[in-house]
């Protein structure tokens, strides 16, 4: 099901590595390069590390400078009501038709179930600053009730995971994206 309808490519070379991943039930989390790169470069990830940067240069304006005052943490667990409400994108989600059946982008982290941004280097010269921030993204690889009663009840592979996740007590794990981004403003 994965190869021949949601992943192509790159990407399915990575999720094959995830379905691996999968089998070995170790819990432990999964990192891959090539993923985070296919993240890093999706319209999705770039407007929210837009909507980021806009939080960062604001919240430096309204804290007089002060950089210990913006951090910025959201672990949503599904719960739209704990979004941060100056995310005007949201957080990020790889479910378009072209990432669901043109790539593999669904298949390998369809929405952010959770995610950190913060500030790693700063650099000010004449009021002209520099940041790079870190982006760490984070999706739960498995199945839970809501996910087969949707639409995903029709496909074999989906009930087949379900059941080794919790019938079979195949361990689900985190698949973790990390990147850096560097940003350049005046205040």
């Amino acid at each position: 099901m994965v190869t021949s309808l949601f992943a192509i490519g790159e990407l399915e070379t990575v999720a094959k590595r995830m379905l691996n991943h999968f089998k070995s039930s170790n819990g432990k989390e999964f990192i891959d390069p090539i993923l985070t790169k296919h993240i890093q470069n999706h319209p999705s990830a770039m407007r929210f590390c837009n909507s980021m940067e806009d939080i960062i240069v604001n919240r430096l304006k309204e804290n007089n400078s002060d950089l210990t005052k913006i951090s910025y943490k959201n672990y949503n667990n599904g719960n739209d009501t704990a979004r941060i409400k100056d995310a005007k994108w949201g957080h990020p989600r790889f479910d378009t038709l072209k990432d669901t059946f043109l790539g593999g982008l669904t298949i390998c982290m369809n929405d952010t179930w959770a995610y950190e941004v913060f500030i790693v280097e700063k650099t000010v010269y004449d009021n002209k600053w520099s940041i790079t921030y870190k982006v760490k993204l984070y999706d739960h690889f498995g199945l839970d009730k809501p996910d087969v009663e949707k639409i995903y009840k029709y496909g074999a592979g989906f009930r087949s995971w379900f059941i080794l996740q919790h019938v079979r007590n195949y361990k689900p794990f985190i698949t973790k994206v990390e990147f850096d981004k560097t940003f350049e403003f005046t205040l």
